[in-house]
């Protein structure tokens, strides 16, 4: 099946805010955040990409410390995603706990495409 010319059209739109902002590891943020007096469109989460063994480290050692129900694959749960993203955008923690979920889902697929499908 042929695709359309408006979704032609919507494919190149993202693709150049896509490449505009960052490539596939940048979130935008359906409205815009507000964070201690600072707006946020979105986050740039390319950092992950460049990710080393003894940063991973440190993250699992913050996500210890911060989840009280551990779990046996940490890297799927929404909380790892809070400590890798507060990690690579040197945001803190709480900016992510007070987005809206659907910014956050959004957030949480690109860390874990950054871990699983790292492009």
């Amino acid at each position: 099946m042929e695709e359309s010319r408006t979704e032609k059209k919507d494919r190149e739109i993202n693709k150049q805010e896509t490449d505009k902002k960052g490539g596939i590891y940048y979130v935008k943020f359906l409205h815009p955040y507000f964070y201690e007096g600072k707006e946020y469109e979105g986050v740039d989460l390319e950092k992950i990409r460049d990710l080393t063994t003894k940063e991973k480290i440190d993250i699992d050692r913050i996500y210890e410390n911060l989840e009280p129900v551990k779990s046996q694959n940490p890297i799927v749960t929404t909380m790892y995603a809070v400590c890798v993203a507060a990690h690579v955008t040197k945001l803190p923690i709480d900016f992510f706990y007070k987005m809206k979920s659907a910014d956050f889902i959004k957030i949480e697929t690109a860390v874990r495409r950054g871990f699983f499908s790292p492009v």
